[in-house]
């Protein structure tokens, strides 16, 4: 099943079939059920019972795709963390290439983008800072987690996702804060760091 968030009135949960959407607010109202309004709500509905609705609901009530403002996938995350050199390709071109054995001895460098101000929707204008010399891009693979947990072992992981989406890592490769009087050892990292989360680079 395909989800998408709608713009109108805030965020709606929508569901996407082929060229056309259903919104979830609209589709309740004409049912006469309470639905859920978004992705999150969704994660403590029973999911067989929300298909049927889905199911239920008459074509009239789809609109085509191309006609509705959408929204990021999941527009409030609670929080959203990142991988840095999290393929193959881009690790090679970092020049970060690893053998098998020393790729067993490390863990992935994570890193926190605010999903109050970096996340955009499908379509949103993506604003290049005042300050931005060396943007870059980079799609990749986002994984929703759908359930609470921690300590979690690595064989039960697939038991918390969700579902996936898209996601368009945007980047200041050359983040430069201004003159610094005195360069410190760790100011390569941080402005790599600053560089991952201007407004709208999610």
């Amino acid at each position: 099943m395909r989800l998408a968030s709608i713009r109108r009135d805030g965020y709606r949960l929508g569901v996407v079939k082929g060229e056309k959407v259903l919104d979830l607010a609209k589709a309740g109202e004409a049912l006469g059920a309470e639905l859920p309004t978004d992705i999150v709500a969704l994660m403590d509905w029973d999911l067989v019972k929300f298909g049927e609705v889905v199911d239920w609901a008459g074509e009239e009530l789809w609109e085509p795709l191309s006609e509705v403002p959408l929204g990021p996938p999941v527009p409030r995350p609670n929080k959203f963390l990142a991988l840095a050199g999290n393929y193959r390709e881009h690790i090679a071109e970092s020049d970060w290439t690893r053998t098998p054995e020393e790729e067993e001895k490390v863990t992935p460098y994570v890193f926190m983008k605010p999903p109050s101000t970096t996340i955009s929707g499908p379509g949103d204008p993506i604003v290049i800072p005042k300050i931005g010399r060396a943007i870059d891009w980079e799609v990749e693979l986002g994984v929703v987690i759908g359930r609470r947990g921690k300590y979690i072992r690595p064989e039960e992981a697939y038991e918390y996702i969700f579902g996936y989406t898209v996601v368009n890592d945007v980047s200041e490769r050359k983040f430069d804060p201004g003159p610094r009087t005195k360069p410190r050892e760790k100011d390569p990292f941080f402005d790599w760091l600053n560089g991952k989360w201007f407004d709208g680079f999610a």
